[in-house]
């Protein structure tokens, strides 16, 4: 994928977590919410966000559901120090 792409392809991946985010926020405040939807949508968000950032460091990223696994991966694959400098832009 050309520089170009990674980086439309992350900013997409950014914008279906704003989006979910969102809906999180928001469930926080709405009595009619229940936590496992609000637990959803926000870990929704941190994969999405994890997605986008390794999109943009021109790096590919399997598809998993478990944060666990998500910390492991970037501790193995030297991305925590990245994503750190990423999250502080």
């Amino acid at each position: 994928m050309s520089v170009k792409g990674l980086v439309t392809e992350g900013r997409r991946w950014l914008r279906y977590a704003q989006e979910d985010l969102d809906v999180a926020t928001h469930g926080l405040t709405d009595s009619t919410s229940r936590p496992r939807h609000v637990r959803y949508h926000a870990q929704q968000a941190a994969e999405k966000s994890l997605n986008a950032a390794l999109l943009l460091a021109g790096r590919h990223f399997p598809y998993s559901h478990d944060l666990e696994f998500w910390l492991i991966y970037c501790r193995a694959h030297g991305l925590c120090d990245l994503l750190a400098s990423i999250s502080k832009r």
